[in-house]
């Protein structure tokens, strides 16, 4: 992947579908799950120019869409809602509907993120039906955790639950397990909330062991920090602030996204 990004510029076929493009903002997930928040933000950056640079819609609203999440993962929501308002137009304006409803999930999942989480599931449940819709199954899965990370904050905790078990089974049958992680974290975190405790901790103890296997250290610090919650919860605070520095001292980049910020925090609580 990385190769493909360094070559030279390809043309995309008629169906819109660039390689150059894809392997531009593929890479640049991976970096971020890696640890290197930075130069995935770099690198997604590069898509967006370059596809613009030519002029190609479809390239244009995927790049958009990646950055998208990247910033919203890093906690950049003011520049993660201006790049969602720009997809939504984009993807409007030339008639591509899976990619406008790509723009409303964003925008339902930035909702959450600034603690607006009916707005934000409104927004999800609309987009989602789009995406059925059109058979855009993609980033079905991701968005259905956000929504039932909505669910969670908004009390439905039984939808929540039926929810995000549905996006785990669609993860895990599809084989598209990239955000299966994190869905087990958003898992533990509705189990926690309707008292479960052993669930829940069970949930992470998955979600770490899927993080690790996959090498997603990003995915590996959120869930750690809920780990570190709960076990601080139960008197364990030694504990959770071994495991949790473990983590946190591996990342040599990207300190003062929002994920770092809190564990930096949560680690000065700990002592």
């Amino acid at each position: 992947m990385t190769l493909a990004v360094e070559l030279g510029t390809s043309n995309a076929n008629f169906t819109g579908f660039d390689p150059r493009n894809f392997a531009f903002n593929s890479l640049a997930r991976i970096l971020w799950l890696r640890g290197v928040s930075d130069q995935a933000l770099g690198i997604v950056q590069r898509a967006i120019d370059e596809a613009a640079s030519r002029n190609q819609p479809v390239p244009i609203c995927v790049s958009l869409v990646y950055a998208s999440k990247l910033l919203l993962w890093t906690g950049d929501l003011p520049r993660a809602s201006d790049l969602t308002e720009q997809l939504i137009v984009h993807a409007g304006r030339y008639l591509l509907a899976p990619y406008r409803a790509l723009g409303i999930a964003l925008k339902g999942e930035i909702a959450i993120a600034r603690d607006e989480p009916e707005a934000g599931v409104d927004l999800l449940r609309t987009a989602l039906a789009t995406l059925r819709a059109q058979q855009y199954n993609l980033l079905i899965p991701g968005f259905t955790g956000a929504l039932a990370e909505g669910l969670r904050r908004t009390g439905q905790f039984e939808e929540a639950l039926f929810t995000i078990n549905g996006a785990i089974a669609r993860a895990t049958n599809s084989g598209a397990e990239l955000d299966l992680s994190e869905l087990l974290r958003i898992e533990s975190q509705i189990l926690a909330a309707q008292h479960d405790r052993e669930s829940a901790l069970n949930c992470l103890t998955e979600a770490i062991a899927v993080a690790r296997a996959q090498s997603a250290l990003a995915w590996e610090l959120r869930s750690t920090m809920a780990l570190a919650r709960l076990l601080s919860e139960d008197g364990q605070r030694d504990q959770a602030r071994h495991a949790l520095a473990l983590v946190y001292d591996r990342f040599t980049e990207g300190l003062e996204t929002a994920d770092l910020r809190l564990a930096r925090a949560l680690l000065e609580d700990l002592r």
